[in-house]
């Protein structure tokens, strides 16, 4: 058995090392997206389709289709239901919409970009 003052290095040398653990992790962590506007491209089904995310206090505030080619009224559908998912969950990785798929995996992959290219 160890007496107190071995006890007490060993004790002081565990807590050094779990400090410089927690500080190595803890600087690994990705950081936040500055606050700003990001334009997101990504493609749809009729071509391309490009957003802005809003960043805001560093969460999703809100994203805005700028240009696509998809068809209208299947969109428009994609774009009311989507939008609201991603803002309310603060992340790409939300349900698509049925019979709009490939114009909700664009919203996603758009956003998405913006996400992971700006950090």
């Amino acid at each position: 058995m160890l007496d107190k003052s071995k006890r007490t290095i060993v004790s002081l040398c565990l807590l050094v090392v779990v400090v410089l653990l927690s500080v190595y992790f803890w600087r690994s962590i990705p950081g936040a997206i500055p606050d700003g506007v990001y334009t997101g491209t990504a493609q749809g089904y009729g071509g391309p389709l490009t957003l802005e995310v809003t960043i805001a206090e560093g969460k999703i505030a809100a994203i805005e289709i700028l240009e696509h080619k998809e068809t209208p009224f299947v969109a428009a559908g994609a774009i009311s239901q989507i939008i609201p998912a991603i803002i309310e969950a603060q992340s790409a990785d939300v349900d698509v919409i049925s019979g709009a798929t490939a114009t909700s995996t664009a919203i996603k992959e758009a956003v998405r970009q913006v996400l992971t290219e700006n950090r």
